[in-house]
């Protein structure tokens, strides 16, 4: 899966561009949009902006029914619990950040894009939070208040990676956080 894939995947589509046009504009002008977009956005939609804006066929091989599926509730821990994990914290960090998702019920990746020069606002006690959980896939932000516990935290972790631009960062690489793959799991096993 990849550009091999988009690239047959459309030059399926376009079959009469294949020989003249494969070199010149489908790899660097549509190869790299159309991957782009299912990357983002799955193979049905990329092949809806083909259909829209490169005259792909109108039958859409990705358009098929779905699979019924069993959604089960999502467990949430009571507050007790979550202060029990929040004592087994190693590091102020640690306590910072889940402080931030108690706080501002964010999703991972809204907490780990968080900068201090757009995001946090001391002066207005307010966070901006950004998300692409958007229809379009566009970036979308809302502004929300800090609770006093917040404006505690974060000036805390001001004091621990002010000096760069991310509000959390792997203190090892100091580069932002893009994943924390089982860190949960090890503290609520602590």
């Amino acid at each position: 899966v990849g550009r091999a894939t988009d690239t047959f995947l459309v030059a399926y589509a376009i079959p009469e561009f294949v020989f003249f046009a494969l070199p010149i504009v489908l790899t660097p002008v549509i190869l790299p949009l159309f991957s782009r977009m299912r990357l983002q956005s799955g193979e049905m939609a990329a092949w809806s902006w083909g259909i829209k804006y490169l005259g792909f066929p109108r039958n859409n091989p990705f358009d098929v029914d779905k699979f019924p599926e069993t959604r089960k509730a999502r467990y949430v821990p009571p507050e007790q619990d979550f202060w029990a994990v929040y004592d087994t914290c190693s590091n102020q960090q640690d306590r910072n950040m889940l402080l931030t998702y108690l706080n501002l019920a964010a999703r991972k990746s809204e907490v780990f894009r968080l900068t201090w020069k757009t995001d946090i606002d001391f002066f207005a006690k307010r966070v901006r939070l950004t998300t692409r959980k958007t229809k379009d896939g566009s970036m979308e932000e809302d502004w929300l208040p800090m609770t006093s516990d917040l404006f505690e935290a974060l000036k805390s972790q001001h004091r621990i990676t002010g000096k760069w631009p991310y509000v959390f960062m792997d203190q090892e690489s100091l580069k932002p956080f893009t994943s924390r793959q089982h860190w949960m799991a090890r503290v609520c096993n602590r």
